[in-house]
């Protein structure tokens, strides 16, 4: 076996695909839901004997003793982590200048508290066998909206784009501080992907894009199995930037 990964956001579109990939390439695979049902689903779906489900509610208070739990009841010990988890409930909002407090603190708190602390946990368990962090971060973590994208009407909120730009920074915290434990800990920055807009948006992307397109689900997921793997060490706190070629502009 290729290793064990625990990752977050697995029934999201970016989640799936990683979860895909991982299990092809004979990787144990812990993937975790606040709802019990996409997690079945998410487990009948692959059809693997290798994916296995923790349902818990990353925002809750008790949400690291619940993994630490299940962890330890299956003993299993993650090698990988992947930090993949978001909420569309904390984007939502009428008036992208005013938004409430309560989003700001979900954005933040599940962008950049969650991650903070799994990654502690995984470090910190008797007996880790943590050797690499993969936090999934944004452009957006680098650049501001876009007038003429969004036309307007940001799809991106203030908070999401603060939020993963302090993901980005306690990745490189997080990569001094496990660095004598010989962990290493990267970031991802995608670029916008295809599967949720509608065609005028990827129309409007595709002529700020040098690659003139959106991301394909088909082409996100091979970074992150890089990142877990030996072929990148050597690498730590580092931010890989995937978006074809839209911040090069």
């Amino acid at each position: 076996m290729a290793g064990t990964v625990l990752l977050t956001g697995a029934t999201g579109l970016i989640g799936k695909v990683l979860a895909k990939i991982f299990l092809e390439h004979g990787y144990r695979v812990i993937v975790t839901s606040r709802s019990k049902e996409k997690l079945e689903t998410l487990c009948k779906e692959f059809d693997r004997k290798n994916i296995f489900g923790c349902e818990v509610d990353l925002l809750a208070d008790d949400a690291i003793d619940v993994i630490k739990n299940f962890l330890e009841v299956n003993d299993f010990k993650p090698n990988y982590l992947v930090n993949n988890a978001r909420s569309l409930e904390f984007l939502r909002t009428a008036d992208f200048r005013r938004i409430d407090k309560s989003q700001w603190l979900g954005e933040y708190a599940l962008d950049v508290v969650v991650p903070y602390n799994l990654t502690m946990l995984l470090s910190e368990m008797p007996g880790s066998r943590l050797q690499s962090v993969v936090n999934v971060s944004s452009m957006y973590g680098l650049l501001a909206y876009n007038d003429y994208l969004c036309e307007g009407a940001p799809s991106i909120s203030f908070q999401y784009g603060t939020a993963k730009a302090a993901l980005i920074q306690l990745t490189r915290q997080l990569a001094v501080s496990l660095a004598p434990q010989h962990i290493r800990v990267n970031a991802i920055s995608y670029g916008g992907v295809a599967g949720r807009a509608d065609e005028a948006f990827q129309r409007r992307y595709a002529k700020l894009c040098p690659e003139r397109k959106m991301l394909s689900t088909d082409e996100i997921a091979g970074h992150v199995l890089y990142l877990c793997s030996e072929a990148s060490v050597g690498m730590t706190g580092h931010n890989l930037v995937v978006d074809g070629g839209f911040s090069a502009w």
